[in-house]
């Protein structure tokens, strides 16, 4: 039921909306240090006032790795590729100016 993430059979291309995630994992945090605290004051950026940026990523298993302005990443997996401990992708948010 998660919309962040979906996947295209008939191209095979995943996609992720990288901005969604971040929202929601910014606006309802799984612990907090302080029971009382809240962030619906914190006042997150729209998509577009952000950079995003992948780092690293596992090339023997990624291919066709692509971002967007709105924080959207594409990618395909590559056939036959062996998913390992380090078969995934770092990627970077950073407030544009």
């Amino acid at each position: 039921s998660n919309t962040s993430y979906s996947y295209d059979s008939s191209t095979k291309i995943f996609t992720v909306n990288l901005y969604a995630i971040f929202s929601s994992q910014f606006s309802t945090p799984i612990v907090k240090s302080n029971i009382d605290a809240e962030l619906t004051s914190f006042i997150l950026p729209t998509a577009t006032q952000y950079d995003y940026f992948v780092t690293y990523v596992d090339t023997n298993v990624f291919d066709q790795i692509a971002l967007n302005t709105n924080g959207i990443l594409t990618y395909k997996v590559k056939e036959n590729s062996i998913i390992r401990n380090g078969s995934f992708m770092n990627i970077i948010l950073k407030l544009n100016n």
